[in-house]
């Protein structure tokens, strides 16, 4: 079967701090387990921010995750090939999963796209979409704020325009496009925080967030010590009671 996605795999390290240990494990599993796959590591001495204004925004505003989303699209769609974070853990070498596609990504939940990883071609028309939102938005709203919509919403949007059906489950769309269940690229639960690892899974998204300040991961470690006292269970029914709240004041609109 043919292959259309480079074996070279991206990712992006900007803001000159020094990897923490646990990242520099996850990267050896990709030298480990996908030996074939050249890997480049994108930062500021060899992606000119200067020509993208959305980045370079970003990244005065020391924004680097949203550097990282502009610079993932944009190198993904000139050069093709495999996308990381550095906090994915490759369980197994999945070349055969992007044999024949030209497009392999998975959901993160059944409403939005886990884009801590994505294959593609050069030049495949699904990242041009994706490339073409950030081009034409600016990191600044009219009113100052930033903009900081979440890629895993973006990227359901734009791929949503290609057939994507939000179901959580494998499909195929659009010209060679894959869509895996979570289960199989990602084997977290980000609503839960739990792992969801099972023997199909190839890949592990840690989601360790390293770009965060210390005041961001403040709720993140609240949310963890909650679920650790009371369970996933009482999250669970909380979640429920907020959508039933929210539906009920949208009728009121």
């Amino acid at each position: 079967m043919e292959q259309y996605i480079p074996k070279v795999i991206h990712y992006s390290w900007f803001g000159g701090k020094e990897k923490p240990a646990f990242i520099r494990k996850c990267i050896s599993t990709w030298e480990k387990k996908m030996p074939e796959y050249r890997i480049v590591e994108w930062n500021e001495s060899n992606f000119n921010l200067e020509e993208h204004p959305f980045a370079l925004d970003a990244y005065r505003a020391k924004k680097y995750a949203f550097v990282s989303d502009y610079v993932r699209v944009y190198v993904m769609y000139h050069y093709g090939g495999i996308y990381f974070d550095t906090d994915i853990e490759v369980k197994r070498d999945f070349s055969d999963k992007l044999a024949g596609a030209r497009f392999v990504i998975a959901f993160e939940l059944p409403d939005s796209l886990m884009t801590g990883f994505f294959a593609a071609q050069k030049g495949n028309p699904a990242v041009k979409e994706i490339l073409d939102y950030y081009d034409r938005t600016s990191f600044y709203n009219e009113d100052g704020s930033m903009q900081l919509t979440p890629n895993p919403i973006i990227f359901a949007r734009e791929t949503a325009k290609f057939g994507l059906v939000f179901n959580g489950q494998y499909q195929e769309i659009g010209d060679g496009m894959r869509i895996f269940p979570n289960e199989v690229f990602g084997g977290y639960n980000v609503y839960d925080m739990i792992y969801t690892i099972t023997e199909n899974t190839v890949l592990v998204h840690h989601y360790t967030a390293s770009w965060r300040t210390v005041r961001e991961e403040i709720p993140v470690k609240l949310k963890k010590l909650m679920l650790k006292l009371f369970g996933v269970e009482f999250f669970r029914f909380m979640r429920r009671v907020k959508h039933k709240i929210l539906k009920i004041e949208d009728r009121q609109k």
